[in-house]
C-alpha cells in the first residue's frame, strides 16, 4: 500500500511539474492569472497531503505582487511561473519548518490581454493564447476589414465608441495622478495639494476635494489615536508620580514603626515589656512591607504601560506610512496602466477616423485589383514599432496594427474607375 501512496505522488509531482511547460519562459506580468497548486509527501505516514488553504488561482496585481495565505507577498513581474513556483517552494518550506522542500506547480490559465487596431473588423482587447500568431490574432479580431453598405455608419458608431473610451480612460489616468499628488503629499505630512500640471476643469477640482477629505480623514483619525494615546501616557504618569509618593510616604511609616520596634524589643529582653506587643509591632511592619512592595510593582506596571502606549503611537505613525507607500505604487502602477489605455483608445479613435475610412476607400477603388496586408507590433519598453510579417508570434501586451497597402497599379486603375463612373 505505501508503495503505491509513493508511486502516486510521484506521479502527482511529475505531473506538477509538467503544467504549463509550455510558458516556462514566460515572464508573468499585471493581469495574468495563475493556478497554484502545493503537495506534500510526508513519508512518516506514507501520503501525499495538498495544501488546499493555499491551492488556488490568483491574479498578479497591478503593482506585480501576488499574495499568496500564510506566505505573503511574492513580486513576481518579470518571473517565470517555475521561478515563482522554486519561490513559493522555499518561503513555504522556512515558514513551515519541511526538511524537505513541497513540490509546488504554478500554471498560467489567463495571459494579459493584447491589442488590435486598424483594418479588422473588431479591433479592440483580447486575452492572449500561447503561440499566437499575428495571422491568428486578425482571425480572432473577425478578419480584415470588409465595408459593407453601412460602412460608413459603422464607422461613425466606433468613433464614438472610441471617444468615449478615451475619455473614460483620460478621466482615470486624471483620478490617478491627483491621487498620486495626495499620496505624495501625506508621505510629505501634509494634507493639502496642488492639482499636477496640466490637470484643470471642475471634475478635476472635485476629484481633488474628495482626495483631501480622504487625506484629512486620515489624519485626523491618526491625530485622534495619538490624542488617545497621549492621554493614557500621561494619567499613567499621573499614577507613577502618585505610586511614588505613596511608596515616599510608606517608607517613613516604616522606619518609625522599625525603630519603635527595636525599642519594644529591647524592653521584651529586658523583662520590661509583653512579647505580645513585639509580635503585634513585627505584623505591622511585615503588612508595611508588602504594602510598599504592591506600590512598586503598580509603579513598574505603570511605567511598562507608558511604554507600551508610546510604542503604540510610533506604530500607528509606521502603519500609516507603509499603507501610503504601497497605495502609492498601486497608483502609479495604475496610472502607467491608464496611459496604455489611452493611447490604445487614441489609435482607436485613428482607425476609425483615418486608416479604416482611407482602407474602405482604397477597397472601393481596387475592388478588381488588390491590396496588401501590412503588420507592425507595439512593444512596451521599445520606443517605436516593428514590422512583422503574418507568421510572427505576438506577446501579451502587445499592440498589433493592421494596415491595408494599396499594390502599384491598382490605385490608378481605381480612380479611371471612379472617374468613368462620374461621368
Amino acid at each position: 500500500m505505501a508503495h503505491i501512496l509513493r508511486m502516486s505522488v510521484l506521479i502527482l509531482a511529475v505531473f506538477l511539474s509538467g503544467i504549463g511547460a509550455a510558458s516556462a519562459d514566460y515572464g508573468l506580468g499585471p493581469q495574468d492569472r495563475v493556478r497554484i497548486r502545493i503537495v506534500e509527501w510526508r513519508p512518516g505516514k506514507s501520503e501525499a497531503v495538498e495544501w488546499l488553504p493555499l491551492n488556488g488561482e490568483y491574479t498578479v496585481a497591478a503593482s506585480g505582487l501576488v499574495s499568496v495565505p500564510m506566505l505573503g507577498e511574492f513580486k513576481v513581474e518579470g518571473m517565470t511561473p517555475s521561478a515563482f513556483s522554486e519561490a513559493i517552494g522555499d518561503r513555504l518550506q522556512k515558514r513551515a519548518g519541511f526538511v524537505n522542500k513541497p513540490d509546488v506547480s504554478v500554471e498560467v490559465i489567463q495571459y494579459r490581454p493584447f491589442y488590435i487596431v486598424g483594418a479588422v473588423d473588431k479591433p479592440g482587447e483580447y486575452y492572449f493564447r500561447p503561440g499566437t500568431t499575428v495571422l491568428q490574432a486578425v482571425g480572432i479580431a473577425g478578419g480584415f476589414y470588409r465595408p459593407a453598405d453601412g460602412g460608413l455608419l459603422r464607422l461613425e458608431r466606433d468613433r464614438i465608441n472610441a471617444v468615449g473610451l478615451v475619455d473614460a480612460a483620460r478621466l482615470d489616468l486624471q483620478r490617478g495622478l491627483i491621487r498620486k499628488a495626495r499620496l505624495e503629499a501625506e508621505l510629505a505630512g501634509r494634507i493639502k495639494f496642488d492639482l499636477p500640471e496640466g490637470i484643470t476643469g471642475k471634475e478635476a477640482q472635485r476629484v481633488q476635494a474628495d482626495e483631501t477629505a480622504l487625506a484629512q480623514a486620515r489624519a485626523s483619525m491618526l491625530a485622534a489615536q495619538l490624542e488617545n494615546s497621549s492621554g493614557l501616557q500621561a494619567i499613567l504618569a499621573s499614577q507613577v508620580r502618585s505610586l511614588e509618593q505613596k511608596i515616599g510616604v510608606q517608607d517613613k511609616q516604616l522606619e518609625i514603626s522599625r525603630r519603635e520596634l527595636k525599642e519594644v524589643s529591647g524592653l521584651v529582653g529586658r523583662g520590661l515589656a509583653v512579647t505580645s506587643r513585639e509580635f503585634s509591632l513585627e505584623r505591622i511592619v511585615a503588612e508595611m512591607e508588602s504594602k510598599r512592595l504592591d506600590y512598586e510593582m503598580a509603579a513598574l506596571n505603570a511605567r511598562q504601560d507608558i511604554k507600551k502606549s508610546e510604542q503604540g503611537a510610533t506604530d500607528l505613525k509606521n502603519d500609516l506610512r507603509t499603507r501610503i507607500v504601497t497605495e502609492l505604487a498601486d497608483t502609479m502602477a495604475a496610472v502607467g496602466q491608464a496611459r496604455a489605455k489611452l493611447r490604445t483608445a487614441e489609435d482607436l479613435i485613428t482607425e476609425a477616423s483615418v486608416v479604416a475610412p482611407r482602407a474602405m476607400l482604397d477597397r472601393q477603388r481596387t475592388a478588381q485589383g488588390g491590396v496588401r496586408p501590412g503588420y507592425t507590433i507595439v512593444r512596451r519598453g521599445r520606443e517605436s514599432g516593428t514590422s512583422v510579417d503574418e507568421t510572427a508570434a505576438l506577446e501579451p501586451g502587445d499592440v498589433l496594427r493592421v494596415e491595408m497597402t494599396v499594390q502599384p497599379g491598382s490605385t490608378a486603375a481605381g480612380e479611371r474607375r471612379d472617374e468613368a463612373a462620374v461621368r
